[in-house]
């Protein structure tokens, strides 16, 4: 992407310094030694993100982005600062966030450059203008991890089965905080105590790769970012600026960095977290359920192809993600034909569209869209189709749904009684299930019990005894079909094979059809196994003789006819004979 980080830090044209400024200091703050002398900055208007402006290559611009720090506060952090070219320069945050209202560009001059960081160091000569960091060495860390060497590095004695890094934000309360990374060996408390920070203000954390996740552009592999320890006695409400912070120092992330939730016990937190504000920032999350079974791939699921409704009566489906996601996703159902059918998602008013909200948490739970039709004073059917768009970021940004067709009943004319049939599956062995489908020539306008009569073969002994004689099978209004599952046994009997019969029996509110009665064939997969019961014997060659019974078990049920083999250095028939078979 153009204008991204560049690891040394140093401005150059078409390369950018991802950076913090909470607020400007004045000289004061700076330092005794400072002489710096803050220029005038020139505001710089934006429609987009990212932020193509025109430019010179005299010129310099910072872009800024609110984040919110704390309960309901937000800051204003630079995210990026970016040498200027001849005729246009575009500014490119290192991770996407909130809508592009509240992101805001300033230019400066080359020639006077200001001091992001306040640290006497101007953006010129600063090898990381955007942080104000010291004193941590080298081989322990730094204060920006600017390429995946870097970060490999860093990470290199990691004990998780993830690559992994921590870092320290010292004072999250303060007006220009100090970040730090360092190798995930050395314990946070060891660079607190070290560095002289505040133990009480520090946000301490890890930052993971996981190469299996999806991100954002639909390849593979995220950098998660999680708080393991803080002063500060409400972490959560920090996270969006943490969000920030990382990403201005960490210039290889490429719109690749989540909040990540490993804590099963506060995924409710922080799903009440992302809903009041997270998603407003753009912060992606991972929780335990999308991280620790990602399920890749993008679709929207839709139970069924179309139902039938009673007018005046109401009926649904189901709609849910077929693929884990990081970032909201909204999946509006709209009726063609309001007047005659209209939709309303979960607690949500009837009418012409619906709109079914999907999170990190909850991506793969069925949402229920309701379908009703007003009752009128005509005897005319009606239908209608329901279409269903989806919107979302990264692998859900051109996925479509299907429609659902509708067919409204008329309530003020006869309605055709469903006439009821039966078919059945495959062969199965025993131990599975025996498959029917029961089938209405007309969707029944309201939930229809069939009954059907399981019998089993009369050789054998396959279905249990609670699941033999008469079931109630029910078809849903709108649908016309339902499955019903007969259990079978697997009870170490030898027994012929059979079927099991499935025949609809006569009821309230269907007429019996044909075909009325259908069977699945079930295999037995009991084999006999023969044995000797008697011992060895000697005899002797002025005659005697010596009894074999052989045993066979279970009980075939039909005849069978064993196989014998003799050995030995006695002939047959000079030596000894055979007898009874």
């Amino acid at each position: 992407m153009a204008g991204r980080c560049m690891a040394s830090w140093r401005l150059r044209a078409g390369a950018a310094v991802a950076g913090l400024l909470l607020a400007a200091l004045p000289a004061a703050a700076q330092g005794t030694d400072c002489t710096l002398t803050a220029p005038t900055a020139t505001s710089v208007p934006i429609s987009s993100i990212p932020a193509t402006v025109a430019s010179t290559a005299a010129d310099y611009f910072v872009l800024y982005v609110s984040a919110r720090v704390g309960s309901g506060a937000t800051r204003e952090l630079p995210i990026a600062v970016v040498r200027g070219s001849a005729g246009s320069t575009t500014l490119n945050p290192n991770v996407l966030g909130p809508p592009v209202a509240s992101y805001r560009v300033e230019k400066y001059q080359v020639a006077s450059p200001a001091d992001v960081d306040g640290d006497c160091l101007d953006d010129m000569t600063d090898p990381n203008p955007v942080n104000p960091g010291s004193g941590i060495a080298a081989a322990r860390g730094g204060i920006q991890v600017a390429d995946a060497a870097e970060f490999n590095r860093l990470s290199a004695g990691s004990q998780a089965p993830w690559p992994l890094l921590k870092f320290i934000v010292s004072d999250a309360t303060a007006a220009l905080p100090e970040v730090y990374f360092f190798k995930a060996e050395v314990g946070h408390f060891e660079v607190v105590r070290d560095l002289g920070l505040d133990q009480r203000a520090a946000v301490t954390g890890e930052v993971a790769w996981l190469a299996s996740v999806e991100n954002r552009a639909g390849g593979r592999g995220v950098w998660c970012f999680l708080i393991v320890d803080s002063g500060l006695p409400q972490v959560a409400p920090w996270v969006p600026a943490a969000y920030q912070l990382l990403a201005a120092s960490m210039p290889l992330l490429d719109d690749r960095l989540a909040y990540w939730v490993q804590n099963s016990n506060r995924v409710q937190q922080v799903k009440d977290e992302w809903l009041s504000g997270w998603n407003a920032d753009g912060v992606p999350v991972l929780p335990p359920s999308v991280w620790n079974g990602w399920v890749a791939g993008a679709g929207v699921d839709v139970s069924t192809a179309g139902l039938s409704v009673e007018e005046g009566g109401a009926g649904g489906y189901e709609v849910k993600l077929t693929g884990a996601t990081m970032f909201p996703v909204a999946v509006t159902a709209t009726s063609d034909a309001p007047a005659a059918v209209r939709v309303a998602g979960p607690g949500g008013a009837a009418g012409a569209t619906a709109t079914l909200t999907f999170t990190p948490f909850d991506w793969n739970t069925p949402q229920v869209v309701t379908v009703s039709s007003p009752d009128d004073a005509d005897m005319a059917d009606a239908s209608a189709r329901i279409g269903h768009v989806v919107m979302g970021t990264a692998k859900y940004g051109s996925v479509t749904a299907p429609a659902v067709a509708v067919t409204v009943l008329d309530d003020e004319k006869p309605r055709p009684v469903p006439e009821i049939t039966v078919t059945g599956g495959s062969g199965v062995t025993e131990g599975s299930n025996a498959s029917f489908t029961v089938s209405a020539d007309v969707a029944p306008a309201s939930d229809l019990d069939v009954t059907l009569r399981i019998d089993d073969d009369a050789s054998s002994d396959f279905v249990p005894s609670g699941h033999e004689g008469g079931q109630a099978v029910r078809i849903a209004s709108g649908s016309r079909s339902a499955t019903w599952n007969v259990p079978t046994t697997n009870d170490g009997v030898d027994e012929p094979n059979g079927v099991v019969t499935a025949t609809v029996q006569a009821g309230t509110g269907y007429t019996v059809g044909s075909p009325a009665s259908a069977t699945v064939a079930v295999s037995d997969d009991d084999v006999p196994a023969a044995s000797f019961s008697s011992g060895s014997a000697s005899l002797g060659e002025a005659g005697g003789a010596h009894g074999l019974t052989v045993n066979v078990s279970p009980s075939p049920a039909a005849d069978i006819t064993l196989s014998y083999a003799l050995s030995g250095t006695a002939t047959r028939g000079a030596d000894y004979s055979i007898s009874g078979v």
